[in-house]
């Protein structure tokens, strides 16, 4: 595959794949990103998802320390070792995502960067694209689906209200930014004592900055749960992958 690689408007990939995957549970023994999934880890799945997409030129992964050898491995045997490479994580997914932009920035600062889970294997290459386009148009963007149950607000055990579902989406990755915007972002969250974000669209809304909605595909998941492991391996099986 050729990839567009021009220096002017780089676009690089960050994979935060550092979680212990404690919602899942130990089941299988290793954290969700590296099971297998119809022959290949969550994760590797989930970096091709983003090498599809020819206007990426390389992906960073940050990867918890005591899992590097085995991140290494597998994106090596999966013959991506040439354009990925491995971060040490921090405690938190925020912290880990910030040490990605700092990594990002060698050998240079890119033009636009995607946030992506890595446990979230399944989006098409156009809508990595569309999110890639409307960051460099808007600053910012995020992949979401419209919600589709009916959606209400609680308190002490009762319904408080219903909300207009109309007017809310479900947050999917990629989040794709202008390299400087969400740098600032994170920064602006360090010096205020915001440690713990799990979303980084909620750091550039902070800073009073618009985020454009890109429409995402119901099958984007991200693998949460054993039940979500199992849709996972039905989708691939009725696609035939």
């Amino acid at each position: 595959m050729t990839r567009n690689t021009a220096k002017a408007r780089p676009v690089v990939g960050l994979v935060a794949a550092a979680g212990s995957a404690s919602r899942f549970g130990p089941a299988e023994g290793a954290p969700k990103q590296f099971l297998d999934l119809a022959g290949e880890p969550v994760l590797v799945r989930s970096v091709r998802a983003l090498l599809a997409c020819r206007t990426v030129s390389r992906v960073l992964c940050a990867v918890a320390g005591e899992w590097l050898d085995r991140a290494s491995a597998i994106i090596e045997d999966a013959g991506l070792g040439a354009t990925v490479r491995l971060v040490e994580g921090g405690g938190t997914r925020q912290e880990s995502v910030r040490r990605l932009l700092d990594a990002a920035s060698d050998p240079e600062p890119p033009d636009v960067v995607l946030i992506h889970d890595a446990a979230r294997p399944f989006v098409p290459a156009d809508i990595v694209e569309a999110a890639i386009e409307a960051a460099r148009r808007s600053g910012a963007a995020v992949v979401a689906a419209p919600t589709t149950d009916t959606v209400a607000a609680h308190r002490g055990g009762f319904l408080d209200r219903v909300l207009n579902r109309t007017e809310l989406v479900n947050i999917q990755t990629p989040q794709a930014f202008r390299f400087d915007l969400i740098r600032d972002a994170h920064a602006r969250a360090l010096d205020d004592g915001l440690l713990d974000a799990t979303d980084d669209s909620v750091l550039v809304l902070r800073l009073g900055h618009r985020v454009a909605v890109v429409p995402g595909p119901a099958t984007n998941i991200k693998i949460t749960t054993p039940l979500d492991l199992e849709l996972a391996r039905l989708l691939l099986r009725d696609a035939g992958r």
